[in-house]
């Protein structure tokens, strides 16, 4: 599996990795973001 990469501000990295699990963070935001585009 070949890992996305992206940017992202500085602000945004920080409160990221702030979470208690920064990858599954990740992945529910993304997952999110692609049912509501589903949803359009």
């Amino acid at each position: 599996m070949t890992r996305p990469s992206f940017r992202v501000s500085k602000e945004m990295k920080d409160e990221v990795k702030a979470q208690d699990y920064p990858a599954q963070f990740y992945r529910d935001a993304i997952q999110k973001a692609l049912d509501e585009k589903k949803q359009k």
